[in-house]
């Protein structure tokens, strides 16, 4: 697992730009810091990467983390504590990890932030994992003379004053600056560089006894989202859960024919109606990502490089006639996408887009996808998750309530008719057409398509269910979809 953390400036206009980094970057969490975002929520910003972000109105300071789509769906609780501090706590290799963005801006505040960091980390329970990713806007210095616990000889520049108060504070939490563990160049040290200046402001920290878990910490310079903040990268080894094999059962005559007939329906379908991943999803940040946008984007990023191998005032100045370019072209492309966005509003499209649109935009808003048990204990692993549903429902489902007594009727006496083909051909005809299917895949479309065929054929099997008493396993299986009802705690299976 890769874990970064990047002063980004704003996250205005950059949400694409970031999410084609951590893809190629291989990042599954980045925080970021000084978004600039108002209030408290999170989005998706393409590809399924998802920003969980905590800001005030004024859109000062700002923090967030960026998730990969898998690690976006183990959050089990996000904490904001102001616009300089926010956690996110989340399942993975089968336990919890904390992940901590902050920023301590250049000009005051900095104590309040400390004393906030010191109280949200000594709140947490001894055996999870805490790695935090933050802009110290301080200078800790090359050697760690006096702090070779948590801070080792691999840092970068003078420590200053504000750089001592935080290795005094990450000392008593016994907290460890993951930078300063591996010997790099010193390129890859400096995290902010602005003409001539250069320091080291940018840290991964984590418990010191957990240090062992990264195999490596650098500056990744190359990136030009950001041209004077760089990205700092750690790898992390994360256990990864063995799921259990299950031992196969042998089917019956009947699990046998059903699973044949199971397969010419649906391979047949497939051949001649395709498949489907669903409808295609609109993602607002990035609808406007054209060819064009992209173009200009790549010439930016190109010139970048360029200044950054010359460091010339004429690359320079080529640079930035390329990121006003860049800019230019987003904003139209944007124009206009917006334009063709309300042109389509008042038609029954448009009406529909907008349904679909806000139910996107609220499942997106949800930091939590995951429950707890009875105890209230935070379940870690999918088989423990379906485990608490099945117990959940199966309570809720099978719940006695009183009932009058029904009055003894004498037994029919004799063998049980056996079903029609009447009772069947208007059971076929009765199922509505365009439904879902259930856990075998089979819809009634295809039974009804088939015509005499398709009751042939449903004779056939129901006889054999009626004569054999046997289900089809399948049959047996259901599928239900919790949702959430917006309000007490998401975590509870009742909510």
């Amino acid at each position: 697992m890769r874990v970064g953390t990047w002063n980004v400036g704003t996250m205005t206009g950059k949400g694409r730009e970031l999410v084609e980094v951590c893809k190629r970057r291989s990042l599954d969490i980045l925080c970021v810091q000084e978004t600039k975002c108002g209030g408290n929520s999170s989005r998706q910003l393409g590809h399924r990467y998802r920003i969980i972000y905590s800001g005030e109105s004024n859109n000062r300071n700002g923090v967030g983390i960026i998730l990969s789509p898998h690690l976006s769906e183990q959050v089990v609780q996000v904490d904001r504590q102001s616009d300089k501090l926010m956690k996110v706590k989340m399942i993975s290799g089968g336990g919890m990890i904390n992940i901590i963005s902050a920023y301590a801006p250049q000009v005051g505040e900095k104590e309040e932030l400390t004393k906030d960091l010191e109280c949200m980390i000594d709140t947490m329970p001894v055996g999870e994992k805490v790695i935090i990713g933050a802009d110290l806007n301080a200078h800790l210095g090359e050697g760690g003379e006096g702090y070779r616990r948590i801070h080792s000889r691999e840092g970068y520049g003078k420590r200053n004053a504000e750089g001592q108060k935080a290795l005094e504070s990450l000392e008593g939490l016994d907290m460890a600056v993951v930078n300063t563990f591996f010997k790099k160049r010193e390129k890859l040290k400096i995290t902010y560089k602005s003409g001539q200046g250069q320091s080291q402001r940018d840290f991964i920290m984590t418990r010191r006894e957990d240090l062992k878990m990264f195999s490596d910490c650098k500056v990744i310079a190359g990136e030009e989202v950001v041209h004077q903040q760089r990205l700092v990268c750690g790898v992390v080894k994360v256990k990864e859960c063995k799921k259990k094999r299950t031992s196969g059962k042998k089917d019956s005559n009947m699990e046998t024919n059903r699973r044949y007939l199971k397969g010419v329906l649906l391979s047949t379908a497939e051949e001649v109606c395709g498949t489907s991943k669903g409808g295609k999803k609109i993602d607002k940040e990035t609808w406007w990502w054209s060819e064009e946008v992209q173009t200009s984007i790549k010439k930016k990023k190109e010139a970048f490089k360029n200044w950054q191998r010359g460091g010339t005032d004429q690359l320079k100045e080529v640079y930035k006639e390329k990121k006003k370019e860049a800019k230019r072209t987003v904003a139209k492309a944007k124009e206009e996408g917006y334009k063709e966005w309300y042109e389509n509003l008042d038609t029954r499209e448009g009406e529909k887009t907008i349904y679909r649109i806000a139910k996107q935009r609220a499942e997106a808003k949800r930091d939590i996808k995951e429950i707890k048990d009875q105890q209230g204990e935070v379940l870690t692993g999918g088989e423990k998750i379906k485990e608490r549903w099945r117990k959940y429902y199966t309570t809720l489902l099978n719940k006695e309530n009183q009932r009058d007594e029904l009055e003894d009727i004498p037994p029919v006496e004799g063998p049980t008719e056996e079903l029609t083909r009447k009772e069947i051909i208007d059971a076929i005809k009765a199922m509505k057409k365009g439904k879902a299917a259930g856990c075998s895949g089979v819809s009634a479309d295809m039974i009804k398509v088939l015509e005499e065929s398709g009751v042939d054929i449903m004779v056939d099997i129901i006889g054999t269910v009626w004569e054999e008493e046997e289900m089809p396993e399948d049959w047996k299986q259901s599928a239900i979809v919790p949702i959430y009802k917006q309000k007490g705690d998401p975590l509870d299976c009742g909510n």
